[in-house]
């Protein structure tokens, strides 16, 4: 093994830094090409900046060859694959701008023509050739000096460099006045704070990139560490946050199906599989530094076995999003694991390294624990066994010399597996949680409608009260209430809240409803609103903040009541503390059991309906009886109706007789 401390060429320690900066860029930008690409990769804008990353990343990657190139040869030829990245990328990003600032989420149609396109690329098309494929012409574009950073490059002061830089200074400006533009623009505030960032990013990087890229390699013919690579990742990640963050490139939804006595649920599977692949791509970059830029291996071995690792962590990231039985997709991903095992273990059994890699096979096997399969285990278990039987036949005995490197990466690996055992013991946790909290539901959900089939005009106070004593209880607020609509008012009507909380019904017995226009129409657009905070209130919702003021809650959840259909009243919960995130599922179940409190409503309603009109009857009744008592009063009023309806019947008669000719309606017979 080769100690870095042991180097004596200082140019080539200088050397290998940077290369190593050089490639933990390509490293960045790589990964996150894997990873935009695997959000949505129908999406244009997703495909676009992909293709930017991708560009990036090869541009990154031959910087970090070049800078600690073994000869001026392969320095030249590395020097020109770089420019598959650096000549195209601004054609890219301008290409990116284009579609950022015409994206709009409700209709994302637009499409830049073909003619447009071609044109935005052909200059990039030139400086790939210029700088590039045409060995004739790239061979005196540059002039490549060693220094005790590396292989740099001093500018030939050529028409193509001319040309390049009046191309990079073109494209910035037309990609700067576009965000401008869409800035000045943007009526929606979240458009108007993304152009801002984008600018502000653009700027910064361009100013620093072409000082150090341009300016002072021009004017002062000094080699010069080149940072566009470096600075040119603030923009990037600018990008990536707000587009991110305001949903431009919203992550695509996929199948997913889970059985709900399994522990590793297919969201849980996913995020495993996420995990498991970062640490399949961080060993592949780790094991390119090690094995060429300290260990000396040739490049194409370095590079074909890195690929093997790249391959299985791309597939271990693709495997949630494979359509595949349950049972398949475990054994996928099992078998890649497996794999890994002999991969890693058989390259490094000759050199001090093993030492510490042997340790893969423990974190393989826990892992496997989670898909209580048995199969998992076995295959595991016996590809480490074998893998360490063949290492001990073609290695009997084998003295090794500890450094510092090794003694770190102990401590290194200790600290991974404890990470990796919380994280499973936390599975366990969550499932088992989420049972609890199941299990909770479903007797909330049997007590609350045991409550309600119980229901009647006299004691509906006394049974909403017990079923927000369920809820409570079940959802782990402080207080439950109801607001119910009548008329032109709200009423605090029921109220229940753990005993140490005191109560505001009282002071809430009638509430005007007119002034909650805040809060009425968030919930009518969402179907709920949380307030995690009273700060969270804005300023113009000032009957909303004096109510929460008064109730003394530090958070709520508000969810409409609806009784055939239409608005009956609110749900209120508070915690006057603390605040806690509810998850989807947990507002279903809310809504399912406030549902059944609508039914309740509903049920007392149409009693109370019922019970006033057999009262109306009843009166009538009794009016009538006391009419129809005295004999006198009853010959009065039947003669009287007698009489009416005869002169009826003589003038619709005599009418008849008049018009015989007429046909006599069905009505009137």
């Amino acid at each position: 093994m080769i100690d870095i401390n042991d180097i004596k060429d200082v140019h080539m320690t200088n050397s290998i830094l940077f290369s190593i900066i050089y490639f933990c860029m390509f490293s960045i930008y790589m990964s996150l090409s894997i990873y935009v690409l695997m959000l949505n990769y129908k999406g244009i804008l997703n495909r676009l900046f992909f293709f930017i990353l991708l560009l990036l990343s090869i541009w990154a990657f031959a910087f970090s060859i070049t800078t600690s190139a073994s000869d001026y040869y392969m320095a030249l030829t590395w020097r020109k694959v770089a420019s598959l990245g650096w000549g195209v990328i601004y054609s890219a990003l301008l290409h990116f701008i284009i579609y950022l600032t015409n994206y709009e989420q409700k209709n994302t149609t637009y499409k830049l023509s073909k003619p447009l396109t071609v044109l935005i690329y052909l200059p990039a098309v030139i400086n790939v050739l210029i700088f590039g494929l045409i060995s004739s012409i790239a061979d005196y574009e540059y002039r490549l000096v060693k220094t005790d950073f590396g292989w740099m490059n001093l500018s030939a002061n050529t028409l193509a460099d001319s040309y390049f830089n009046y191309y990079y200074f073109t494209y910035l400006l037309l990609t700067m006045f576009l965000l401008i533009r869409w800035g000045v623009k943007a009526k929606q505030s979240p458009n108007r704070r993304v152009a801002i960032l984008l600018i502000t990013s653009f700027a910064f990087a361009s100013i620093i990139g072409s000082i150090t890229d341009i300016i002072i390699i021009s004017l002062f013919d000094t080699p010069l560490l080149q940072l566009g690579i470096i600075l040119i990742f603030i923009p990037i990640a600018s990008i990536l946050v707000a587009t991110q963050k305001y949903r431009f490139m919203a992550s695509d939804p996929i199948w997913t199906k889970s059985n709900p006595h399994d522990i590793l649920t297919t969201k849980t599977k996913m995020n495993i599989s996420k995990y498991l692949s970062i640490l399949l791509i961080l060993g592949c970059y780790l094991s390119f530094i090690y094995q060429y830029f300290l260990y000396g291996d040739p490049l194409v071995n370095t590079a074909l076995y890195c690929s093997g690792l790249l391959l299985m962590s791309i597939s271990l990231y693709l495997s949630p999003y494979l359509r595949w039985k349950e049972r398949y997709s475990d054994l996928f991903i099992i078998s890649i694991l497996s794999l890994s095992i002999p991969y890693v273990l058989l390259k490094y059994e000759t050199i001090d390294a093993a030492v510490t890699i042997w340790t893969l096979p423990f974190f393989i096997i826990v892992f496997t624990i989670l898909f209580l399969r048995k199969s998992a285990i076995i295959i595991s278990s016996l590809v480490s066994i074998l893998t360490l039987m063949v290492i001990w036949i073609k290695n009997p005995i084998r003295e090794v010399t500890l450094y510092g490197e090794e003694h770190l990466l102990r401590i290194i690996i200790i600290i991974v597996f404890s990470w990796f055992s919380y994280y499973i013991r936390s599975l366990y946790t969550k499932r088992l949680e989420e049972t609890e909290q199941q299990f909770n539901y479903q007797q909330a959900l049997a007590s609350i409608s045991s409550d309600i089939l119980m229901i009647n005009k006299d004691n509906t106070r006394e049974v909403f009260a017990k079923a927000l004593a369920s809820l409570t209880h079940f959802s782990g607020y402080d207080r439950v209430y109801i607001l119910t609509e009548q008329e032109d008012s709200q009423t605090y009507e029921v109220e229940w809240c753990l005993p140490a909380i005191d109560s505001t019904r009282e002071s809430h017995r009638y509430i005007s409803i007119a002034p909650f226009n805040w809060l009425k129409s968030r919930i009518k657009d969402e179907g709920y609103l949380i307030i995690k905070d009273k700060k969270d209130i804005p300023s113009e919702a000032v009957s909303e903040l004096k109510f929460m003021t008064t109730q003394k809650a530090n958070s709520s959840i508000f969810m409409p009541i609806k009784v055939s259909s239409k608005s009956f009243g609110i749900l209120g919960m508070d915690l006057i503390n603390t605040y806690k995130e509810p998850s989807s599922n947990e507002l279903k179940q809310y809504r399912v059991l406030i549902n059944i409190l609508s039914d309740g409503f509903h049920k007392a309603q149409a009693e109370i309906e019922i019970h006033n009109h057999a009262n109306r009857c009843s009166k009538s009744t009794t009016i009538y009886g006391n009419v129809f008592t005295h004999q006198k009063h009853f010959i009065i009023i039947n003669h009287f109706i007698s009489q009416c309806l005869s002169d009826s019947i003589s003038i619709r008669y005599n009418f008849f007789i008049t018009h015989s000719h007429l046909p006599i309606p069905r009505r009137h017979l």
